[in-house]
């Protein structure tokens, strides 16, 4: 990660003290090579996906193609956002939290929608990743930033 976004190692300086060992040339070549996020979050006594949200702002890996509202990025609520329409809400942070990844579980209730029918998705973090397949498969998204989650409507 820090290869490609080396601006993200102050990020995780500023997050905790225990990155400090990221300086340590031999620390970097080792471990940090074969640690996943989970891990390192645990490490600094981190919410896994708080921390994942942080370093997404960090390297501007924001969707390029999902209405997002939060405070500083307001987009009005699509007309196709009806909260009668929702027909089940599936909050991931749990799921995120073990350090187990719910995409297959999303595509398929996302699969499993009927005509005009909404998921609602409960994440840490905009979920850019599951939107940008979603979209590529035909549904549309809107996110919005809900009591420090993201909650995302899926059609």
């Amino acid at each position: 990660m820090l290869d490609h976004y080396p601006q993200l190692e102050e990020i995780l300086l500023e997050l905790s003290p225990s990155f400090a060992k990221l300086k340590n040339p031999i620390l970097r070549k080792t471990i940090a090579r074969v640690a996943t996020l989970k891990q390192i979050s645990e490490i600094a006594g981190l919410n896994p996906g708080e921390m994942i949200s942080t370093l997404r702002k960090g390297a501007n890996l924001c969707p390029a193609n999902t209405d997002i509202a939060q405070s500083d990025n307001f987009s009005p609520k699509p007309e196709w956002v009806d909260e009668n329409m929702i027909v089940e809400v599936f909050d991931v942070c749990s799921i995120l939290d073990e350090g187990r990844s719910p995409m297959k579980q999303i595509i398929d209730k996302a699969q499993s929608l009927q005509a005009g029918q909404i998921l609602e998705l409960i994440t840490p973090f905009v979920p850019t990743p599951i939107i940008d397949i979603l979209q590529t498969k035909g549904y549309v998204c809107w996110s919005k930033k809900e009591n420090n989650k993201i909650e995302t409507y899926i059609k």
